[in-house]
């Protein structure tokens, strides 16, 4: 819960300052290459937003006047659909905005049209400056029809029913990119050939605009990463691999320092550093791309917490190293009681909330299970079958439970089934 409390309040406080709409760069950041460097005047107002027309009900949304139309129109759905998984929100390319009250009555805003400035052949998206929109100006968000959806309106609600494939791809959002359209558009960077010369000269500028996001985002940091080292906040599967470790350690006289190193290693970079830097992993979420570096950053800090090297800094060290060179060894402080803190775990109690989980996952689950293992067996079964084999029938356990010839014949099945599709 705190690790989605982290990821909202990076996007909010991102959100707060001005978003380049074509390179994600961004006033409010702890990502040094993700920092739009252009001085952007703007100005922040609210705007009345009804859905499909229906007048009877307005949520109030909260923009800047430099927001592209898209931007506009995603902050809508993020405000309307607050209570809704990023899945069920409809895409910005399925709604068009409608201004109530523009110069010559209703007025549909796109990011471009034949009013659209050009620069050196460039054009610039269209924001809400440009179409001298003002604070509490009337919009609708309307929904756009199309064959193969069927779209259930109502004056309370409003929903989008899609066919959706059965496949699912694990783990790895897409990031879609349309770089030669990009490099047709401007927005609030520079112009290409019109990079500031002055961009030395304001350095410490740049870099206190970072440490303005870090404070503003260090309650909620601080909360999070206290959270997950939290002895009592640790499952129990976590904690029965922990344990696993301890003994494997005493079983072959495994020095303290490098069984140590193992633990570190499992719990921060094996269990939370991909939770970290993807929480669309764990949560259905969208992470824009202005969004991403911030966690991939704080990814990175939590992984170092549990490194034993001295954190040393200087003028040429990396932003990110000057951000939280104050925080890690406070971080640090909490590792050690942290595993001496936890409980350990029987066999017994880990196989009972292994079968309580699977219980679980029969009654809730909601995509396919079959692309489900399919997936799961391509990413990594198939790949390393002969490693995974090998490893299987020089352990002690494989006499008598037959871990490898099971897993052949799984992998015979999955074969099998995927040469008869």
């Amino acid at each position: 819960m705190q690790l989605f409390m982290l990821y909202k309040a990076v996007k909010t406080i991102v959100e707060m300052a001005p978003i380049d709409a074509l390179t994600s760069n961004s006033k409010n950041t702890i990502a040094e290459e993700k920092l739009l460097k252009m001085r952007t005047e703007h100005q922040s107002f609210t705007l009345q937003i009804d859905l499909n027309g229906n007048s009877d009900q307005r949520y109030l949304v909260k923009v800047l006047d430099c927001d592209t139309i898209s931007q506009v129109k995603q902050k809508c759905c993020e405000q309307i659909y607050k209570n809704k998984p990023s899945s069920k929100i409809p895409h910005n390319d399925e709604l068009f905005l409608e201004w109530q009250e523009g110069r010559a009555g209703k007025l549909t805003l796109n990011d471009i049209d034949n009013t659209s400035e050009k620069n050196n052949g460039l054009l610039c998206l269209n924001t809400l400056k440009h179409y001298m929109v003002k604070d509490n100006s009337r919009m609708s968000l309307i929904y756009k029809q199309h064959d193969d959806q069927t779209v259930n309106v109502n004056p309370t609600a409003f929903q989008e029913e899609s066919l959706m494939s059965e496949d699912i791809t694990l783990l790895m959002p897409d990031n879609v990119e349309c770089a030669e359209e990009e490099g047709q558009k401007w927005h609030l960077s520079n112009l290409p050939g019109e990079e500031s010369n002055r961009d030395a000269d304001f350095g410490d500028i740049f870099l206190n605009r970072l440490f303005l996001t870090k404070l503003l985002l260090s309650e909620c940091i601080d909360t999070t990463f206290e959270s997950l080292l939290d002895p009592q906040s640790v499952s129990i599967p976590i904690r029965y691999f922990i344990g696993m470790l301890d003994k494997l350690g005493k079983t072959y006289g495994v020095e303290q320092d490098v069984l140590q190193s193992w633990k570190n290693e499992c719990y921060a970079t094996r269990v939370w550093a991909p939770l970290i830097g993807k929480p669309d992993i764990l949560f259905d979420v969208s992470v824009p791309a202005y969004v991403e570096p911030c966690m991939d950053i704080l990814r990175q800090v939590f992984v170092e917490s549990f490194t034993q090297t001295a954190h040393k800094v200087n003028k040429e060290s990396p932003p990110q190293k000057l951000l939280f060179h104050k925080d890690i060894p406070r971080y640090r402080k909490l590792i050690g009681p942290f595993f001496i803190r936890l409980e350990p775990v029987t066999d017994e109690e880990f196989l009972s909330e292994m079968d309580e989980i699977s219980d679980k996952q029969k009654l809730e689950l909601r995509f396919s299970r079959q692309s489900a293992l399919q997936q799961l067996y391509n990413l990594f079964i198939r790949k390393y079958k002969s490693q995974i084999i090998d490893d299987l029938e020089e352990m002690e356990e494989d006499t008598d439970l037959q871990l490898a010839s099971k897993l052949e014949e799984v992998i015979k099945s999955m074969d099998e089934s995927s040469a008869t599709r």
